[in-house]
């Protein structure tokens, strides 16, 4: 899935390429059915609902802590959260002092009054778990998608000038068709196609179908800065299977988008007021600064070595905590080799945040846009990050800083990096560095211990051969449907979910799902 607005614009760019291709040839797209996709998913929360609000919550009794969740961040807190609403009382335990894992959003940092995320940021229309719990706390959301007549909502500056998005479609037109015809592949046969595209690289893709890009260098930068930011890798280390498989997939006789990922929203007050309510709803039974030390076997489930206290013996145990921690702690337990690879191999992109403070939108112009940019410059993706607060004096911009572009972003403080980038951007944007307020912040996720990093990116080679077999599938079918779980030991975490890795979303879908393991193994015992 699209984890950034830069992505999903990049999508947009391929589709509107791809329906050029099919009017020149007479044939008319198949739009997708999201209203379908979405009945899918509620049917499906509805009957984790139903099993867990009903007949469930009468056969815990007295039996003590039956569940320890391993994990304070969305996923673990959702798994209890969901559990509590069934009856169970549950044990968090996180390693950190604060919970929330990377949802993290601070107040008055870069201006007076801004709400920053420093994590997770956007929501889709179709991130059914999320919404239902910012219902749940009576929260509410902003659009970011409602029309603005006077602004481009995109900009794109390549080659020293602003381009407009037809002029990046037609140019996208030939690779757009190279994309449409192996999607096609996938769609006609995954089990013989997907390993081959998965142990491709982008880099190798696009040195095969270099005739397929124009001679314009800028092009190149484009598709490959928009695996960059989305992934958090250079493009040599992410398949081509991830481009192909969140880009299009057949519907009927044409391609059309696997989903409908629109970032349209972000929480208002910040996203870390859904941690919030889900704190509070948890209260009593979050344990912080309790790092996962060891996990061992017991007759009748684990036992849980943690710092800073006791052991803790649990039947059923949640790990929802990012495989770069969990692959530091000592696993004295039988796991497939598959599993064991997938927590020692697997790692979180490098996404970065630098975000600077302006006294008034410099962006927002005929020569601006009101969104975001994207560009050839030394950081590919800038948003306005303070769009739910229009009515404040002053406002932000995020600098999405990934992969490789790390490496450069602590050679210096917060303030001089970002009072760079603001000087280097005032070539596009004349006003930009001027309207500064010197408050910046910068976010470490890489660097941060028990995290390591943004979120999920699959190298060449390791979904079909490691993660494929064991992440969370919702599905109607029975045969179809998929969880993460060894016996009585249950996984969750974005890392875990199919259909929406990398995204809040994930997170809290597949806390759900755990729990529903947990609430039908208990079903099946009474």
């Amino acid at each position: 899935m699209a984890h950034s607005t830069f992505f999903r614009q990049f999508r947009t760019l391929l589709l509107q390429a791809r329906d050029q291709n099919l009017q020149q040839q007479g044939r008319t797209t198949v739009p997708a059915d999201p209203a379908r996709r979405a009945f899918l998913r509620n049917s499906a929360m509805g009957g984790a609902a139903l099993l867990s609000a009903g007949s469930l919550s009468g056969c815990f009794g007295a039996r003590g802590e039956r569940v320890a969740v391993i994990g304070g961040g969305l996923a673990g807190l959702n798994a209890a959260y969901q559990l509590s609403k069934a009856g169970m009382k549950v044990n968090v335990y996180e390693a950190r002092g604060r919970v929330g894992g990377r949802v993290h959003t601070v107040q008055g940092v870069v201006g007076n009054g801004l709400d920053t995320d420093l994590g997770g940021e956007l929501v889709n229309s179709d991130h059914a778990d999320m919404q239902a719990l910012i219902d749940d706390f009576g929260l509410s959301l902003t659009s970011r998608i409602e029309p603005n007549p006077t602004l481009d909502k995109v900009a794109y500056y390549f080659g020293g000038r602003k381009r407009s998005e037809a002029e990046m479609a037609d140019a996208l037109r030939p690779f757009a068709a190279q994309l449409m015809a192996d999607a096609e592949l996938l769609d006609m046969d995954w089990d013989t196609y997907a390993p081959l595209f998965d142990n491709q690289s982008l880099t190798e893709y696009l040195d095969m179908h270099a005739d397929k890009l124009p001679a314009d260098p800028n092009i190149r930068d484009l598709i490959e800065g928009a695996v960059r930011v989305e992934y958090g890798v250079e493009p040599d280390q992410s398949p081509v299977l991830q481009l192909l498989y969140l880009l299009p997939v057949v519907d009927g006789e044409q391609v059309e988008v696997l989903s409908t990922s629109d970032e349209a929203y972000v929480v208002n007050g910040g996203s870390e007021t859904i941690v919030a309510g889900l704190r509070a709803a948890l209260a009593g039974q979050i344990h912080t600064n309790r790092a996962l030390q060891k996990i061992s076997r017991t007759e009748t489930g684990y036992r849980l070595s943690l710092s800073r206290g006791r052991d803790v013996e649990a039947e059923y145990v949640i790990l929802a905590l990012p495989f770069t921690a969990l692959r530091n702690v000592q696993l004295d337990i039988e796991l497939p080799d598959s599993l064991r690879r997938f927590i020692n191999e697997v790692d979180l992109g490098r996404n970065e945040k630098i975000v600077a403070g302006v006294n008034q939108r410099a962006w927002a112009n005929d020569n601006g846009f009101e969104i975001e940019a994207w560009n050839d410059q030394s950081v590919s993706l800038l948003w306005d990050s303070s769009l739910r607060q229009p009515q404040l004096a002053e406002a932000s911009l995020t600098f999405f800083i990934s992969a490789d572009e790390v490496d450069g972003l602590f050679t210096e403080t917060a303030a001089a990096t970002g009072q760079a980038l603001m000087t280097e951007y005032s070539n596009v944007l004349p006003s930009l560095a001027a309207s500064s307020n010197n408050r910046f912040i910068r976010t470490g996720w890489h660097k941060t211990r028990y995290i390591g990093g943004g979120y999920t990116n699959f190298k060449p080679g390791q979904y079909t051969e490691l993660a494929e077999a064991w992440l969370y599938i919702e599905a109607d079918d029975p045969d179809e449907a998929q969880n993460f779980a060894l016996d009585k030991l249950i996984f969750a975490g974005e890392h875990t979910s199919d259909e929406y890795y990398g995204f809040m979303n994930g997170a809290a879908q597949t806390g759900r799902l755990a729990a529903q393991v947990v609430l039908q193994s208990i079903l099946q015992e009474a």
